[in-house]
């Protein structure tokens, strides 16, 4: 994993305890698995969101599923302050596509890393 891949987990982490950042959800959540969290799932609070969001999901993640993909996307476009954004060609696990010798994939990951980064103040 590259350096710079490395700082944005660590200030994703960070963000995850509570320190004010902003907020980027990386490839999305399996909608309607056993939930152990006393915590709502997605669906239930997306379209109240009013903090922004940045939300990179791989169009080819079988967890998240299609027609969740397609949900998040209808909500998305109801709700500014979610900024989604749509690898359609990728798959699970899509960030390590850096190192890819696909030209297109590897364009995906560079673009969702540089998202990330400004999302989170890094850039």
């Amino acid at each position: 994993m590259s350096s710079r891949l490395n700082e944005v987990v660590e200030a994703l982490i960070e963000g995850v305890r509570g320190v004010p950042q902003a907020l980027v959800g990386l490839y999305g959540f399996p909608q309607g698995l056993p939930n152990q969290d006393p915590l709502p799932v997605p669906f239930d609070y997306l379209a109240d969101v009013g903090k922004r969001q940045t939300c990179l999901m791989p169009g080819r993640a079988q967890s998240v599923g299609v027609e969740n993909i397609a949900r998040l996307e209808e909500i998305a476009q109801q709700n500014p302050a979610i900024d989604l954004h749509l690898y359609a060609e990728s798959g699970h696990g899509f960030l390590t596509d850096l190192d890819s010798e696909d030209g297109q994939l590897r364009g995906h990951a560079q673009d969702a890393l540089r998202r990330c980064e400004q999302a989170l103040g890094l850039a």
